[in-house]
């Protein structure tokens, strides 16, 4: 008896734990959670977007150094300290 009692409770708290109000719940944390991943993903790609460019631009400012001589680079520099 005590058996069939225990089992009985089992299967009523397994039937709350499915009930309506427990499945539209998670439905909206999967829903949350779906949207604060895609959002994150977003954030991601434009700060890569965002690195990609700034690599990009200090690529081309280090060649245009590169190029430059060294003896305009000292004159340039001391024009600007007077």
């Amino acid at each position: 008896d005590s058996i069939s009692l225990t089992a009985d409770s089992l299967l009523k708290d397994i039937g709350s734990l499915f009930n309506d109000k427990n499945k539209k719940e998670l439905g909206n944390i999967l829903q949350n959670t779906n949207s604060a991943i895609v959002s994150g993903s977003t954030n991601i790609d434009n700060v890569l977007q965002s690195l990609n460019r700034t690599a990009e631009e200090l690529r081309d400012v280090l060649q245009e150094v590169k190029n430059k001589p060294w003896t305009v680079v000292y004159k340039e520099e001391r024009r600007r300290e007077e």
